[in-house]
């Protein structure tokens, strides 16, 4: 049977790193794979870079805070509107307040605005402190991108492993490996450069590997 099934995808618009990617690969994935359910993706402001109808929801810049609230408050008014059978939050900060009889998930991507709150603005924290057990506890189910995070939810919170389910991004980087400089051997690391990578140990750990594999390089 056909389901309705919503996206809450405020990441395909007002992020450029690894959260948007998955997001992008993870709908399409599942628009393509499944195409008998009916889908929407909710959105402050237009994408237009997936064959799926959006819904609006803005954030107003001139209400403090309302990209918060607005996941409280506005967001669950569209949602109860539209009568889905399933909502997917994709970055692990909701759904809240939608009805009993609609399935919930979310997809949690690491849980370091709770471990490693020096990474992350207080207000940040703070909300994911208060908020994050609850929506783990009440998600239908839970999608992680690593084998690493689902252990950590499962120790954090005690849930359950059969909630969880490990999805991988796909790896849609084109190398053209005919290139000379792309013949060497090497080792590749990709990801936005900020302290949380820590591409400061990745650098000492090649250091020492680059003793015993002179040829090998490393490319960030």
């Amino acid at each position: 049977m056909a389901k309705k099934v919503i996206f809450l995808a405020d990441c395909l618009v007002t992020q450029q790193a690894g959260i948007h990617f998955y997001a992008h690969q993870f709908i399409d994935r599942i628009i393509n794979q499944y195409t008998v359910n009916q889908y929407l993706i909710l959105l402050p402001h237009p994408y237009n870079k997936l064959n799926v109808d959006e819904l609006i929801v803005p954030i107003h810049s001139y209400l403090p805070l309302h990209h918060r609230w607005r996941n409280f408050i506005d967001i669950p008014k569209a949602i109860a509107k539209i009568q889905p059978d399933i909502v997917i939050e994709m970055a692990h900060f909701g759904p809240f307040r939608i009805a009993p009889k609609i399935k919930r998930g979310t997809i949690i991507h690491d849980l370091t605005p709770i471990t490693n709150p020096n990474w992350h603005n207080q207000l940040s924290y703070l909300m994911h402190k208060l908020l994050l057990p609850k929506i783990i506890r009440r998600a239908d189910f839970i999608i992680t991108n690593s084998q690493f995070t689902k252990h950590q939810i499962i120790n954090q919170f005690e849930i359950n492993s059969s909630k969880i389910n490990v999805i991988y991004p796909s790896n849609s980087m084109t190398l053209n490996l005919t290139e000379p400089s792309l013949k060497e051997k090497f080792l590749l690391a990709v990801g936005t450069i900020e302290p949380r990578k820590n591409y400061l140990t990745l650098i000492k750990a090649f250091d020492q590997i680059s003793k015993k594999h002179p040829a090998l390089t490393l490319k960030i």
